[in-house]
């Protein structure tokens, strides 16, 4: 008897939790199926295999659709700021980040980690750069300058130190100058090897870049050798305009890729042509 009520027991419960689910997902379905489908809908599958329908093709665009959220970059705040020096430019570029700064004596890059004048370059960030010097933090950061000011400073056709004009024009017109890829590596790899050998300086106007002021050319340097002068003005590349230094860190981060290159210089109130081919 005891036996006979135990076995029931399971038996109902067996049905409840079980069979009763089953069956009642199951007359769903079967009504789903008769109520929407057709009868051509209702096709046998085919045996093979489907892994390769989904494969990585799949994955991809799943990962793909993800976006990528920008990280917010918190910046090393500073409490002095350095005064004698100008900030002309930062290149952000992860570990070969560097920035441009103009003193009394010309311009200069720097990576981080460069000293300078007792002043270490600590970070870099856009428009903006950090030094550490004894344990504090100093910045310097991007100021626009007076376009009026800069409009009387550089006024047009005055030109310092450099040959005569009659000297330059005896010299024209220039030969291509043949660069080799072995000199842009070593430019590049090396920036302050630039400003051991030329020092330029930005002409503004109205508050833009109007070109670039050759203040010094050493003598027997690549740039003397292709035919820049001291108080010459760069105006364009390949023949666009320079108004702004992002114009010109276009052409400093394709540098590798092009074959050639054109620079426009203003030269005792001539314009100048001078060409570089890269082999």
């Amino acid at each position: 008897m005891f036996m006979n009520q135990s076995s029931a027991k399971l038996l109902r419960v067996f049905i409840i939790y079980v069979l009763l689910p089953f069956a009642v997902v199951k007359t769903a379905y079967a009504t789903v199926s008769f109520l929407f489908l057709k009868k051509d809908d209702v096709t046998v599958p085919k045996r093979e295999s489907l892994s390769y329908h989904y494969s990585m093709d799949l994955g991809y665009k799943v990962v793909s659709t993800k976006t990528k959220e920008r990280p917010v970059v918190q910046q090393i705040e500073a409490t002095n700021r350095i005064k004698d020096i100008k900030l002309k430019g930062t290149y952000l570029d992860g570990d070969q980040s560097f920035i441009v700064i103009e003193d009394h004596l010309g311009t200069t890059f720097l990576y981080k980690g460069d000293r300078y004048v007792g002043y270490i370059l600590k970070e870099i960030y856009d428009g903006r750069a950090i030094f550490d010097k004894n344990g504090k933090n100093y910045d310097v950061v991007i100021e626009e300058e007076d376009g009026k000011q800069g409009a009387a400073s550089h006024a047009p056709g005055i030109v310092s130190g450099g040959n005569s004009a009659a000297n330059d024009n005896a010299r024209e017109p220039f030969e291509p100058v043949v660069v080799t890829r072995d000199e842009i590596d070593s430019y590049i790899k090396n920036p302050n090897k630039i400003w051991r050998n030329i020092r330029i300086q930005e002409i503004r106007r109205n508050g833009q870049i109007d070109g670039f002021r050759v203040n010094y050319v050493k003598k027997g340097s690549f740039f003397d050798q292709s035919g820049l002068r001291s108080g010459d003005i760069i105006k364009a590349i390949d023949g666009s305009e320079i108004r702004s230094l992002s114009d010109v860190m276009k052409y400093y981060n394709d540098i590798k890729n092009l074959d050639g290159l054109s620079l426009t210089v203003l030269r005792g109130g001539n314009e100048v042509e001078l060409e570089f081919n890269i082999n």
